[in-house]
């Protein structure tokens, strides 16, 4: 019965945050803090019910590595204060996969907050690129603006390449390596690099033509995230702020400046309703993926 009440918890919970992500794309922090507090009451009930304090101790613990590991990418400028807010609820709500779906998921040797995590990595990495690639297509002529990134980055792509064959005759040099042995490995390795220096451009090609916009200052809002700084007579406010303006930061930018660039990221926490959902009824998809 409580593993039924514990999903429902984190479906409403991530629902909610997600529904307010995509609408507005400013997440309010009560989602994850009424899911923490119901979450510790719940298994607090049942360390009362049984005599056994792993519930609410298990809470306890994984909920703060959670709440760790999101402060961390909060203090990288990686997320906002919404999703380290609500890592931290996952781990305070789902401090082991319920029994009631022990039947559904695969189960790794490991404890279910990893799962969720790595679970929450994947699929976050899936939707982005799905989000991003429906935001290509916005943008128009799309495939010229993109082939003429590319091509400006050619000289930065000709330097890396050089770099990385002087590497690979410097080992040949050194390692007691055959060229037919260490030639596929180093081959793949480069496909690697080449794939991720595209996908690099074609993110970048999206954020710059399809996720910026130019406003005027009263257009501003509090929570809008600028693309560029803006310099004031008295402070520069910086455009690396994930978490976006405040109302005296608008204000002032009101005050001096005739025009302003502002960019949307991605409605990340979408990714934290779906991964809840696999990693409940499908399991740890690396678990999954690789031979372990």
């Amino acid at each position: 019965m409580f593993g039924y009440i514990l999903l429902a918890i984190g479906i409403i919970g991530t629902g909610i945050a997600a529904y307010h992500d995509i609408r507005t794309t400013d997440v309010p922090d009560y989602p994850a803090l009424y899911m923490t507090i119901i979450a510790i009451l719940i298994h607090s009930i049942q360390t009362t019910i049984t005599g056994n304090t792993t519930f609410v101790a298990q809470s306890l613990l994984y909920g703060t590595i959670l709440t760790a590991i999101g402060a961390l990418q909060y203090v990288l400028r990686l997320w906002g204060g919404a999703d380290m807010l609500l890592l931290g609820a996952f781990g305070f709500t789902f401090p082991y996969l319920p029994q009631e779906f022990s039947t559904l998921a695969e189960i790794p040797p490991w404890p279910f907050p990893v799962t969720l995590f790595f679970n929450l990595l994947i699929v976050g990495s899936l939707y982005s690129l799905l989000y991003a690639t429906a935001l290509f297509f916005t943008i128009p002529n799309h495939l010229y603006v993109f082939l003429q990134n590319i091509r400006s980055h050619a000289r930065s792509f000709a330097i890396g390449t050089g770099v990385y064959i002087l590497a690979f005759i410097a080992v040949l040099l050194i390692v007691p390596f055959t060229l037919l042995t260490l030639a596929p490995i180093a081959l793949q390795i480069y496909g690697y690099f080449v794939a991720i220096y595209i996908l690099y451009i074609f993110l970048s090609t999206i954020q710059k033509n399809s996720m910026e916009r130019t406003i005027s200052p009263g257009q501003l809002q509090e929570g809008d995230v600028l693309a560029e700084d803006v310099v004031l007579s008295d402070t520069t406010i910086h455009a690396s702020r994930i978490e976006g303006l405040t109302n005296a930061q608008v204000a002032a930018i009101q005050k001096k400046e005739e025009s302003v660039t502002v960019m949307h990221g991605v409605p990340y926490i979408p990714a934290f309703f779906f991964a809840l959902i696999i990693s409940v009824t499908i399991g740890d998809i690396i678990y999954l993926l690789l031979p372990l």
